[in-house]
């Protein structure tokens, strides 16, 4: 398996109305709360067309880079012990960082999607995503060695 080295980049939400902040990696064996980068507040972004958009307001730098194997899973889990009360989807991505993930702003063309939970049709509802605190995914094996980060996305 190759190993990409995994450094959590938060996006925070994309609606007003959501209002999470994953604190937490978990892979393997292991967590991290030092591989994600945090906002210092969840509010929503209202600049689309400026950096806030890539992490939101006044984001802590992340102090570690965690390695994962591709084909391995990882946990995402929200802080202060929250679980997901409103409808709405989630995304997760990677990016392929231009050098070493630590530097990277997440800025550019470079992210691709993994995962995504959204509504359940027939009937129409998010029940699937309500009450959770953890989203799990798989890193695609196709995922070359390297540098990336990681987006989790809630709208």
């Amino acid at each position: 398996m190759r190993a990409i080295a995994f450094l959590g980049l938060l996006l925070i939400a994309r609606q007003a109305y959501a209002h999470y902040i994953f604190d937490t990696i978990i892979y393997g064996s292991k967590s991290s709360t030092k591989a994600i980068r945090k906002p210092a507040e969840n509010a929503p972004v209202h600049n689309y067309t400026g950096s806030e958009i890539t992490c939101n307001i006044n984001t802590s730098k992340a102090t570690q880079t965690v390695s994962i194997a591709a084909g391995s899973k990882i946990t995402m889990e929200l802080g202060e012990k929250k679980t997901i009360y409103h409808p709405g989807p989630v995304t997760i991505y990677l990016g392929k960082a231009p050098s070493k993930a630590a530097d990277w702003e997440g800025t550019g063309k470079r992210w691709f999607k993994i995962a995504e939970w959204g509504p359940n049709l027939n009937p129409f509802s998010f029940n699937n995503i309500i009450g959770k605190s953890t989203f799990t995914v798989t890193i695609p094996k196709e995922v070359l060695s390297g540098e990336v980060k990681g987006a989790l996305f809630i709208s």
